[in-house]
């Protein structure tokens, strides 16, 4: 949509970006035609930030890093890890969020998880994007995303989250996947495994990398780690 809004325009574009490494280091400069430009730099960008995974795998457990300041930012590694994950698999998320919620709403009332997940799932992808499109008008645009992807995960996979701080922050109002007890929160994950054995794949930069999923041999420079 962007670069179709972009060619209405008219005329030449140009651009400049800059691709950074985890430290914030610049480490390539792209500039020209916008698409073009657009496009360089994101392959410079998979071969910083994706991960290569021979195949989706049962449990995928990502720690935020470094983007773990609020559940706005963090929540992020669970979306950007997610497509390693088998439909169905469990994800494990570990998100600081030193300044907690932040400007991120709750409802004031969260219905049992087990019929919001049966309604995801009789709705489908298409129906849960619907719902999230035509919510109140007041609720602003970045709200209606997070409304789509927590609705989209919890449809696709199991989602169990450690974050003390999120915990404390949000007073009994967050859906109770969120965990302020590590034991407790991985004998739950062994109740949802229900005596599987799958492979794990650990993102230890989940807030800043991503999984490209197929076979390859190559070297990433941020890796995850694949184990039976």
């Amino acid at each position: 949509d962007l670069e179709e809004a972009g060619r209405m325009v008219g005329g030449p574009t140009f651009i400049a970006n800059v691709v950074l490494d985890p430290a914030l280091e610049p480490v390539a400069v792209l500039c020209g035609d916008a698409i073009q430009a657009h496009r360089a730099g994101v392959e410079v960008s998979r071969s910083i930030y994706g991960v290569r995974l021979p195949r989706q795998v049962g449990v995928v457990i990502t720690n935020a890093y470094p983007m773990d300041q609020d559940l706005r930012q963090a929540g992020k590694a669970i979306l950007n890890a997610a497509g390693a994950c088998k439909p169905g698999g469990l994800i494990i998320g570990f998100l600081r969020c030193e300044e907690g919620l932040r400007n991120v709403s709750l409802p004031p009332i969260i219905p049992p998880l087990g019929p919001v997940k049966a309604l995801v799932n009789a709705l489908g992808s298409g129906g849960i994007s619907f719902v999230a499109r035509h919510l109140p008008a007041a609720v602003p645009v970045e709200d209606r995303f997070l409304v789509n992807f927590a609705l989209q995960m919890l449809k696709d996979y199991h989602v169990l989250v450690f974050s003390p701080r999120l915990k404390e922050d949000s007073q009994g109002r967050f859906p109770p996947v969120l965990y302020d007890d590590q034991t407790r929160l991985f004998e739950d994950a062994k109740r949802l495994l229900r005596g599987k054995d799958p492979e794990v794949a650990v993102f230890a930069h989940g807030g800043v990398s991503f999984p490209v999923v197929g076979p390859n041999q190559e070297e990433d420079r941020i890796g995850a780690s694949c184990v039976d």
